[in-house]
Protein backbone atom coordinates (compact mmCIF):
# COMPACT_ATOMS: atom_id res chain seq x y z
CA UNK A 1 0.00 0.00 0.00
CA UNK A 2 1.20 3.52 -0.74
CA UNK A 3 0.18 6.83 0.79
CA UNK A 4 0.92 9.90 -1.34
CA UNK A 5 0.98 13.37 0.20
CA UNK A 6 2.85 15.35 -2.43
CA UNK A 7 1.61 18.51 -4.18
CA UNK A 8 1.74 18.52 -7.98
CA UNK A 9 4.58 21.04 -8.03
CA UNK A 10 6.80 18.72 -5.96
CA UNK A 11 6.29 15.77 -8.33
CA UNK A 12 7.94 17.87 -11.05
CA UNK A 13 10.72 19.26 -8.82
CA UNK A 14 14.31 18.44 -9.66
CA UNK A 15 16.08 16.30 -7.07
CA UNK A 16 19.30 18.01 -5.92
CA UNK A 17 20.46 15.27 -3.58
CA UNK A 18 19.28 12.04 -2.05
CA UNK A 19 19.55 11.91 1.73
CA UNK A 20 19.50 8.62 3.63
CA UNK A 21 18.40 9.25 7.21
CA UNK A 22 18.77 7.15 10.32
CA UNK A 23 16.00 8.26 12.70
CA UNK A 24 15.59 7.54 16.36
CA UNK A 25 12.56 5.35 16.91
CA UNK A 26 12.76 5.84 20.65
CA UNK A 27 15.10 4.88 23.42
CA UNK A 28 15.56 1.23 24.30
CA UNK A 29 14.41 0.92 27.93
CA UNK A 30 17.10 0.94 30.63
CA UNK A 31 19.88 1.67 28.10
CA UNK A 32 21.47 4.59 26.28
CA UNK A 33 20.68 2.94 22.92
CA UNK A 34 18.02 4.01 20.45
CA UNK A 35 15.92 1.91 18.16
CA UNK A 36 16.44 3.12 14.59
CA UNK A 37 14.27 3.64 11.55
CA UNK A 38 15.68 4.49 8.11
CA UNK A 39 14.13 6.47 5.27
CA UNK A 40 15.06 8.49 2.19
CA UNK A 41 14.55 12.21 1.64
CA UNK A 42 14.77 13.69 -1.84
CA UNK A 43 16.10 17.22 -1.32
CA UNK A 44 14.41 19.56 -3.80
CA UNK A 45 15.28 22.97 -2.33
CA UNK A 46 17.02 24.73 0.56
CA UNK A 47 14.12 23.93 2.90
CA UNK A 48 12.08 21.43 0.90
CA UNK A 49 12.14 17.64 0.70
CA UNK A 50 10.03 14.63 -0.19
CA UNK A 51 10.35 11.59 2.05
CA UNK A 52 10.07 8.01 0.80
CA UNK A 53 9.34 6.03 3.95
CA UNK A 54 8.73 2.26 4.10
CA UNK A 55 7.20 1.21 7.41
CA UNK A 56 4.88 -1.37 8.95
CA UNK A 57 2.24 -1.21 11.64
CA UNK A 58 3.46 -2.62 14.99
CA UNK A 59 2.98 -6.38 15.04
CA UNK A 60 2.67 -6.66 11.24
CA UNK A 61 5.20 -7.21 8.46
CA UNK A 62 3.30 -5.80 5.46
CA UNK A 63 5.15 -2.68 4.34
CA UNK A 64 3.46 0.65 3.71
CA UNK A 65 5.19 3.20 1.51
CA UNK A 66 4.47 6.77 2.56
CA UNK A 67 5.63 9.53 0.22
CA UNK A 68 5.23 12.98 1.73
CA UNK A 69 6.49 16.51 1.11
CA UNK A 70 8.02 18.53 3.94
CA UNK A 71 9.10 22.13 4.44
CA UNK A 72 12.46 21.07 5.86
CA UNK A 73 15.49 18.97 4.90
CA UNK A 74 16.33 17.54 8.35
CA UNK A 75 13.77 15.87 10.57
CA UNK A 76 13.83 16.39 14.34
CA UNK A 77 14.20 12.60 14.71
CA UNK A 78 17.41 12.47 12.64
CA UNK A 79 20.35 10.79 14.36
CA UNK A 80 22.62 10.78 11.30
CA UNK A 81 22.31 11.23 7.56
CA UNK A 82 24.31 10.55 4.41
CA UNK A 83 23.91 12.64 1.26
CA UNK A 84 24.30 11.49 -2.33
CA UNK A 85 24.43 14.34 -4.86
CA UNK A 86 22.39 14.08 -8.03
CA UNK A 87 24.73 13.55 -11.00
CA UNK A 88 21.96 13.69 -13.62
CA UNK A 89 18.63 15.47 -13.97
CA UNK A 90 15.73 13.64 -12.33
CA UNK A 91 12.52 14.60 -10.56
CA UNK A 92 10.50 13.28 -7.64
CA UNK A 93 8.01 11.87 -10.14
CA UNK A 94 10.78 10.03 -11.95
CA UNK A 95 11.89 8.44 -8.65
CA UNK A 96 8.29 7.38 -8.02
CA UNK A 97 8.19 5.87 -11.51
CA UNK A 98 11.42 3.95 -10.90
CA UNK A 99 10.65 2.78 -7.36
CA UNK A 100 6.92 2.07 -7.61
CA UNK A 101 5.88 1.65 -11.23
CA UNK A 102 9.00 0.02 -12.68
CA UNK A 103 10.59 -1.90 -9.80
CA UNK A 104 7.45 -2.45 -7.65
CA UNK A 105 9.44 -1.63 -4.50
CA UNK A 106 6.26 -0.58 -2.71
CA UNK A 107 5.39 -4.29 -2.54
CA UNK A 108 7.54 -5.16 0.44
CA UNK A 109 7.24 -7.17 3.61
CA UNK A 110 9.40 -6.16 6.54
CA UNK A 111 11.03 -8.92 8.54
CA UNK A 112 9.51 -9.89 11.87
CA UNK A 113 9.90 -7.39 14.67
CA UNK A 114 9.48 -4.35 12.41
CA UNK A 115 12.95 -4.54 10.88
CA UNK A 116 13.71 -4.42 7.19
CA UNK A 117 13.75 -0.69 6.49
CA UNK A 118 17.56 -0.70 6.03
CA UNK A 119 17.35 -3.33 3.27
CA UNK A 120 14.57 -1.36 1.55
CA UNK A 121 16.61 1.87 1.71
CA UNK A 122 19.68 0.10 0.34
CA UNK A 123 17.62 -1.40 -2.51
CA UNK A 124 16.27 2.02 -3.50
CA UNK A 125 19.75 3.59 -3.42
CA UNK A 126 20.98 0.72 -5.62
CA UNK A 127 18.16 1.39 -8.10
CA UNK A 128 18.95 5.14 -8.18
CA UNK A 129 22.64 4.40 -8.80
CA UNK A 130 21.81 1.87 -11.52
CA UNK A 131 19.63 4.51 -13.19
CA UNK A 132 22.68 6.81 -13.30
CA UNK A 133 21.06 9.45 -11.10
CA UNK A 134 23.53 9.20 -8.19
CA UNK A 135 27.12 7.96 -8.09
CA UNK A 136 27.64 4.29 -8.83
CA UNK A 137 29.62 3.85 -5.59
CA UNK A 138 26.73 5.13 -3.40
CA UNK A 139 25.34 1.65 -2.60
CA UNK A 140 28.77 0.35 -1.50
CA UNK A 141 29.43 3.35 0.75
CA UNK A 142 25.93 3.10 2.25
CA UNK A 143 26.23 -0.65 2.83
CA UNK A 144 28.92 -0.07 5.47
CA UNK A 145 26.93 2.45 7.54
CA UNK A 146 23.77 0.34 7.39
CA UNK A 147 25.47 -2.25 9.57
CA UNK A 148 25.31 -0.11 12.72
CA UNK A 149 22.73 0.99 15.24
CA UNK A 150 23.01 4.71 16.00
CA UNK A 151 22.17 6.66 19.14
CA UNK A 152 22.69 10.16 20.53
CA UNK A 153 23.93 8.80 23.85
CA UNK A 154 26.44 6.15 22.78
CA UNK A 155 28.78 5.19 19.97
CA UNK A 156 27.41 3.20 17.02
CA UNK A 157 27.13 -0.52 17.69
CA UNK A 158 27.43 -3.28 15.05
CA UNK A 159 24.15 -4.60 13.71
CA UNK A 160 23.54 -7.43 11.25
CA UNK A 161 21.49 -6.67 8.15
CA UNK A 162 17.89 -7.80 8.39
CA UNK A 163 16.28 -8.46 5.03
CA UNK A 164 12.70 -7.83 4.09
CA UNK A 165 11.07 -9.42 1.05
CA UNK A 166 9.91 -7.82 -2.19
CA UNK A 167 6.89 -9.52 -3.73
Amino acid sequence: MSTLQVPHSDWNAQVLKVRVVCHTAGRVSNTNASDNHWSIYLIIGPAKSVQFNMWAEPGYIHGNLKIKSYGYVESYSTLRYWDYEAIAYFTVGMVYGLVVERNRMHQYDMSGGGSGCRWWVYSVILALANAGWIRSDAPASLWTVLHYKYSKLQNPTPLSMVYGTFY
